[in-house]
């Protein structure tokens, strides 16, 4: 991602160290994907790995895991 400030503009990691099972939102806040991994070093700006929130819910549902999704208000 990037991140303006009085240098210009600075890039940022994406994802970071522990942030695994952490959901990947749209600009519509819709959950889009889970995200599951990244570059191994920290604060790298490289890659970010993650699965297709349907593919994700599927694949739960087809294994017998009752599945209820809910918003909390923020």
């Amino acid at each position: 991602t990037y991140q303006g400030n009085d240098r210009g503009t600075c890039k940022f990691a994406c994802s970071n160290n522990g942030d695994s099972g952490s959901v990947i939102i749209n600009d519509s806040d819709e959950i889009v994907a889970l995200l599951y991994g990244g570059d191994e070093k920290p604060n790298s700006v490289d890659i970010t790995f993650a699965n297709n929130i349907d593919n994700v819910l599927n694949a739960l549902s087809n294994n017998g895991f009752q599945l209820h999704l809910s918003a909390s208000g923020g």
